[in-house]
């Protein structure tokens, strides 16, 4: 079955999680410039050092994507197939919030709603 580039990126792995240390050693061996491999080593690693820059940089303020982290490091020459590897799958949402803040600031509003699949060689699933 044929999958394009981009709707892998759109339905498979998630472009805007934040970067795990998996994926920033990864990373690390793709870039091409030493400096920035031994930045994302250091991102990747356990060194106390490490660990607060990681911190800082990734569980800032700032919300940092594993996109962030490719428009920063340049260097970083991963091709499509390796990087779907790395990349972390995309999770199933179950809900959506539906509510604003700014019409209830204290109530939330989920919305769901059920699935229905049928499948050729095997019993209804529902969910």
């Amino acid at each position: 079955m044929y999958c394009s580039a981009r709707n892998a990126l759109l339905w498979f792995v998630d472009i805007t999680a934040r970067p795990s240390k998996s994926v920033l050693g990864s990373f690390s061996q793709f870039a091409t410039d030493p400096v920035e491999a031994s930045q994302l080593e250091l991102l990747a690693g356990q060194s106390d050092e490490g660990k607060e820059k990681y911190s800082e940089w990734v569980g800032g303020s700032a919300r940092i994507t594993v996109l962030d982290v490719l428009n920063r490091f340049q260097s970083v020459q991963v091709g499509l197939g390796e990087l779907i590897e790395i990349l972390p799958r995309l999770l199933p949402r179950y809900y959506t919030i539906s509510s604003s803040s700014n019409v209830q600031p204290d109530r939330i509003s989920l919305t769901v709603s059920q699935v229905r699949d049928l499948f050729v060689d095997t019993p209804e699933s529902k969910g």
